[in-house]
């Protein structure tokens, strides 16, 4: 242990760093080449499961705009970066080495440049001052000490206890985890902080750095209240992704407020909301298109075929699958009866009926598999489709809907019965009721749908059971046709006209619940304000209708 600590000074003075953005000293046990492969490694997975935003859109081309005049005035100006909108409806940003990526979910709750350019401002502080090697080399030196703390345990006390050498390594653990997180709010502070000195000497003003707090803040209310009403025990893993990186606070938005009390507002802030609104115009609200798209009243699912009702009041989140050809996992919530449904696709195993595949996913279940229809069937004089069917579309989604028209696609309606097989099970003492359903949906071969549907307790399960049978005995299968015709909702501007209010516009979003919270949040708009006329706002248009 006092090598250890003697050692730790040497270290100290060999590795450190000037920091030009920060003005101080860091310690960096990585080396640059090591942080730019780290950078190159994130990118590219998060760029081969997600891809970059229709590349030649408005929207990409403006973000990438304000990214490299932004990135042009710090101190890493030298060092190239390479700016992506990413196709995920997640609300985020994230920079690595040579790399400031924003998620195309984020831009739908900003409302102005000087808000785009606060986030662009904060990720580029993350790069200036070296975040992701101190991250590196923080942890690295925790690790350090937990083998120093443990050798020192082993030498002087008893070996014949395994179970306190066990017990002081966990402490040391979640001592380091607990360190880690305390660095990460300091990062997020110096990001902020640096951020605001950048984009005011792009030229945007730093109160757009307080805007873009309050819209955070506002977009996380939002989804605390949905989450907690609609998906039960499935909000905490959702909020956890929400809150892991830039989480938030009351904090961030008072410093926010404090540093930017004196500076010069935007000389055109009109102008610059203008902007931003006409460059988001017509971007998609929501994941990709090929893993689906949420209407008020049924989910699509595109490249499954399969379309499934909702039930009035429901309201839908789709977890991030990561991967093109992988559905991943959508939420559907009921808040009126804390039910909430799991949808997955997987690919079928041949030979293996879905009767037998949920024998093996669920070995134990309570009840036996019982067999049921799924949806209408379809009648045999019902028009066929050909084979050398292609899609029509000349649009940036193209990508999208070839891979709708795989060759493992069927084409065709079903003229038969869909069969589809059903169990119930529980988890030990858990009073939490499942119900699991498998069905090969009926124009894609060798493609499986699996619901699961959760009850808080029996009681619920008893009174919600029908409904969810009734819902699965409409279910509607469609055509290559039918399938392509289906287009992703998106964002529009409007400029509200005198008389019009929240509660008024916000009751056509084309979402079963939380439309005045949603409305909010999309235009960063707290409790007791309302429209002003002659401003521009957001709204939510589905295509589709």
């Amino acid at each position: 242990m006092k090598r250890l600590f003697l050692l730790l000074p040497a270290l100290w003075l060999a590795a450190c760093a000037a920091n030009p953005a920060t003005g101080g000293y860091n310690l960096s046990l990585t080396s640059p080449k090591e942080q730019r492969e780290l950078g190159d490694r994130t990118a590219t997975a998060t760029l081969a499961a997600e891809g970059v935003y229709r590349p030649t859109s408005a929207a990409t081309l403006y973000v990438n705009d304000l990214c490299n005049r932004i990135y042009a005035v710090t101190e890493a100006a030298a060092e190239p970066v390479q700016c992506n909108l990413i196709d995920t409806n997640e609300v985020n940003a994230f920079a690595t080495p040579g790399y400031l990526s924003f998620h195309r979910g984020l831009l739908a709750y900003l409302s102005s440049e000087d808000e785009l350019a606060s986030i662009i401002g904060h990720e580029a502080g993350h790069l200036t001052s070296r975040h992701v090697a101190r991250s590196v080399t923080a942890g690295r030196v925790a690790d350090i000490f937990i083998m120093g703390a443990v050798a020192g345990v082993a030498a002087t006390t008893a070996a014949s206890d395994p179970a306190s050498l066990e017990g002081l390594s966990t402490v040391g653990q979640q001592a380091s985890t607990v360190g880690r997180m305390a660095f990460s709010r300091d990062y997020e502070r110096e990001a902020d902080s640096l951020g605001r000195r950048y984009m005011q000497a792009a030229g945007f003003a730093p109160t757009g750095s307080v805007d873009a707090q309050q819209a955070m803040l506002l977009y996380n209310g939002y989804m605390e209240q949905r989450l907690q009403a609609a998906f039960g025990g499935e909000k905490a893993s959702v909020l956890d992704r929400l809150k892991s990186s830039h989480p938030p606070s009351q904090e961030r938005l008072d410093t926010a407020r404090k540093d930017a009390g004196d500076a010069p507002m935007s000389s055109t802030p009109d102008a610059g909301r203008t902007r931003y609104m006409q460059a988001i115009e017509g971007l998609a609200f929501g994941p990709a298109r090929r893993y689906g798209i949420a209407r008020q009243n049924e989910l699509v699912l595109t490249r499954e075929r399969v379309v499934l009702p909702l039930p009035a009041g429901s309201t839908t989140e789709y977890l991030s699958s990561g991967s093109f050809d992988d559905l991943g996992t959508w939420l559907v919530g009921h808040p009126q009866s804390g039910t909430y449904v799991r949808v997955n696709a997987y690919k079928s195993v041949t030979g293996r009926s879905p009767a037998a595949t949920l024998a093996k996913l669920l070995p134990a279940l309570n009840s036996g598999v019982q067999r049921m229809a799924i949806g209408q069937p379809v009648l045999a004089t019902s028009a066929e489709e050909g084979d050398d069917e292609t899609p029509t579309s000349t649009d940036e989604d193209t990508a999208d809907l070839l891979a709708d028209t795989a060759a493992e696609d069927l084409g065709q309606l079903p003229h038969r019965e869909v069969i589809g097989y059903t169990a119930t099970y529980r988890y030990l003492n858990s009073p939490k009721r499942f119900r699991v359903v498998a069905f090969e949906t009926a124009t894609r071969r060798n493609k499986m749908m699996v619901l699961t549907a959760i009850y808080p307790n029996d009681e619920v399960m008893q009174r919600e059971d029908a409904n969810l049978m009734a819902i699965l005995k409409n279910v509607r299968f469609l055509t290559r046709t039918e399938a392509l015709k289906y287009k992703q909702l998106y964002l529009h501007a409007f400029t509200a006209a005198a008389g019009e209010t929240v509660a008024q516009k916000a009751a056509h979003l084309p979402v079963g619940a939380y439309q005045e919270p949603l409305f909010r949040a999309l235009n960063n708009l707290p409790e007791g304000q309302d429209l002003q006329p002659g401003q521009l706002y957001k709204t939510i248009v589905d295509p589709n209708s």
